[in-house]
């Protein structure tokens, strides 16, 4: 349990609680360590060791996880397994860059590019339907990574991945290069992620 905290820890620890995931909060004589971990808590505890081992085992898990990762241009899909890859396929499409110039050339420009987007989500949504149907079952958690507006516009396209409303984690995966099979062999490390955070009790 936390006590004897400052009105500016307290605020921290009001700014970090609210977690899809749950959080740890382990508190030592100087020192007060908060954990968000990549998936949701298993149980709750207020003691530490029983803490550590709930916290252990939430990240030993096996769950089967799909990945969309998706930018302007390329798609990356997955299943894993706790880190191991089961299923995946990446593959480029070509949307346009954004045209300068004005009139009825740019509206011209805007609508192709406008259709270049409708058909990468459409050819996205098809192929992770491809993939993750034979799991459907099973997926226990889905993750997507990319920039936000772009994944916001699959979802409005892609019906498919409603069904998997409930097991949608909101976090987005950083993928700092584009969406391709290197990129999908490491992302386990940014799916299993945790955030750890360290305020001061003096």
């Amino acid at each position: 349990m936390i006590s004897n905290l400052s009105e500016k820890q307290i605020n921290f620890i009001n700014k970090i609680a609210y977690s899809e995931t749950g959080l740890s909060v382990f508190e030592t004589t100087d020192k007060t360590y908060t954990i968000i971990p990549p998936f949701p808590i298993l149980n709750s505890s207020f003691n530490n060791h029983d803490k550590f081992k709930i916290l252990k085992d939430t990240l030993n898990q096996k769950y089967i996880i799909g990945v969309v990762l998706l930018r302007l241009g390329r798609y990356a899909i997955c299943i894993l397994k706790g880190e191991e890859l089961l299923h995946t396929k990446t593959k480029d499409r070509y949307v346009k860059n954004r045209h300068k110039a004005g009139g009825s050339s740019q509206r011209r420009f805007e609508r192709s590019r406008e259709r270049l987007i409708r058909e990468l989500y459409d050819k996205t949504c098809e192929i992770t339907k491809d993939i993750f149907e034979p799991y459907e079952n099973k997926i226990d958690y889905l993750l997507f990574g990319g920039e936000k507006h772009t994944i916001n516009g699959l979802h409005k396209r892609c019906t498919y991945i409603e069904k998997f409303k409930k097991q949608t984690l909101k976090r987005l995966l950083s993928i700092q290069h584009e969406p391709n099979q290197k990129t999908l062999e490491n992302i386990h490390k940014e799916v299993w992620k945790s955030k750890l955070y360290e305020i001061s009790n003096i």
